[in-house]
């Protein structure tokens, strides 16, 4: 399985996410039941657009561990972001905030669903409590589109330079 894993993860890094979803799938035969590579399979499957696989992989993951608060905030988040289905998501993210109250991915989706949503005072607050955890290129871009929904285009730019000096590459 650690096999398995590291090489689709190999092509992950190299953006080849049918070859690393194929793996996976062929991997599953033998190992029918194995969380990580369901995982693995439904973040291959959400890269692919494919969000019906990504998200039956993701609930398979939570049949076998209701209580798995990465699954639960990845299938949250993936949904705000790549559907409409808002109510879903939050049922997933805040069951992972319950779980994982201060990790700051999690709160980055929370705020991300309220960017959705258009509560752009909401997604506010929860984007720089999680800027503040993390100083992630992705939780930065959250946080200015939000701010530039607001009409904060000055702070959308200092967030921006904040970003690129703990990110300098992204």
């Amino acid at each position: 399985i650690d096999i398995y894993l590291a090489h689709g993860q190999v092509l992950i890094e190299i953006d080849a996410y049918r070859q690393a979803y194929d793996l996976y799938t062929k991997a599953l035969i033998n190992h029918k039941a194995n969380t990580d590579l369901l995982y693995a399979r439904a973040m291959a499957a959400e890269n692919l657009g494919d969000i019906a696989s990504m998200e039956g992989d993701f609930k398979a993951v939570l049949a076998a561990n209701p209580e798995d608060p990465v699954t639960l905030n990845a299938l949250g988040y993936t949904l705000a972001d790549l559907t409409t289905r808002y109510d879903e998501a939050e049922t997933y993210i805040l069951k992972a905030i319950e779980l994982n109250p201060n990790d700051a991915a999690t709160i980055d989706s929370l705020g991300w669903l309220r960017f959705k949503q258009e509560r752009y005072n909401e997604a506010e607050q929860h984007l720089r409590k999680a800027f503040t955890l993390l100083m992630d290129p992705e939780i930065a871009s959250h946080l200015v589109q939000t701010l530039l929904k607001l009409d904060r285009a000055s702070e959308a730019k200092r967030v921006i330079e904040s970003g690129l000096r703990a990110s300098p590459k992204s």
